[in-house]
């Protein structure tokens, strides 16, 4: 019999990933840490000049906040921000994952390619005022994108028992036993057109609980920095080498974004995948983020998803729909 799959309980443990929708920002180079202090409320029986330092602490947080909101920062963990209900019209942003509507192009120097049929929108953005963007980046004339798979289940390959599913709190994706606990059912859209490096056709994955969200490849952000010394011990530079897996898998908010960020939507290479089938495994299907470099995938150390960038993941990054996706597939590796 089919054994029901999702996830573990709502409580996890942070891990120490950066958001992606932090680590893709443009705004600001570099990353910075925003530290508040935490000034305890003055009792009526200390001096009122207590009182007014306490006042002005707490001003000066609050306008440090302010602060570097104008400079574009946000939270190292961002939750899903008041996620729309399935069915919910977005009117707002960029579209949801059924009609996105930002090309990658921009209209600040020129205007927009003409072959983009795209219009200059707020903060020189080239946005398809009519129709969605197809993964070769122009608009084409149509009012959603084609739906292959709806509330379809991923399971793992090498571990059967594990669904593919996406955290309420963490942004990069996971694993899970459980049924119906968690957001693991998925809506799988084809874009129009084909990616403008490759030419390869395109696919997005959204949680059917967060229609306004979909899932791709981020870099992980985790670095270690290797000193090197000379042979009096003196520090001569040293390297930084990136720890764990280079590449995650993660959601992405497609109607909005935090503060300034909001002025830069993400670019349809980051949130597009492409999906193939295994010759081992014909019943199941590999996914490719990254224009199809690096492939979602689980190992036995860890339950949350990875992007494999090498080369075939094996049975780890093979998913079985459930049910199978509304399309044909070609093989992996067929060009």
């Amino acid at each position: 019999h089919t054994i029901g799959c999702s996830v573990p309980p709502l409580l996890f443990v942070m891990a120490s990933i950066n958001d992606p929708l932090l680590s893709e920002a443009d705004v600001v180079n570099g990353e910075m840490d925003a530290k508040t202090a935490e000034a305890d409320a003055a009792s009526n029986t200390k001096p009122a000049a207590r009182k007014k330092c306490y006042f002005a602490v707490t001003g000066l947080s609050l306008a440090s906040l302010g602060l570097l909101g104008l400079l574009g920062l946000e939270r190292e963990y961002s939750p899903l921000a008041t996620p729309k209900a399935p069915g919910t019209v977005l009117m707002q942003g960029w579209g949801d994952a059924s009609c996105y509507t930002f090309t990658g192009g921009t209209c600040m120097v020129s205007d927009c390619d003409p072959q983009r049929h795209a219009t200059c929108g707020p903060h020189h953005n080239c946005l398809c005022t009519s129709g969605c963007v197809g993964a070769d980046g122009n608009c084409h004339n149509i009012s959603s994108y084609r739906l292959i798979g709806k509330n379809v289940r991923f399971r793992n390959v090498k571990y059967s028992d594990q669904c593919l599913y996406a955290p309420r709190l963490l942004q990069q994706l996971r694993t899970g036993v459980l049924a119906d606990q968690n957001a693991d059912l998925w809506n799988v859209y084809k874009m129009p057109g084909r990616d403008f490096v490759w030419g390869q056709e395109m696919f997005l994955f959204s949680p059917v609980a967060f229609p306004e969200y979909v899932a791709g490849i981020s870099n992980t952000k985790m670095e270690a920095y290797i000193p090197t010394n000379d042979k009096k011990g003196q520090d001569k530079g040293g390297f930084v080498i990136p720890v764990g897996s280079m590449f995650i898998v993660s959601l992405y908010h497609l109607t909005s974004r935090h503060l300034l960020a909001n002025r830069f939507p993400f670019n349809v290479d980051k949130i597009m995948n492409t999906v193939c089938k295994p010759r081992s495994h014909p019943e199941a299907v590999q996914i490719s983020g990254a224009l199809g470099q690096a492939s979602w995938y689980i190992h036995h150390a860890s339950w949350e998803v990875f992007g494999w960038f090498w080369s075939d993941p094996g049975e780890g990054g093979y998913w079985v729909p459930e049910p199978p996706l509304d399309i044909p597939l070609e093989f992996c590796g067929q060009k």
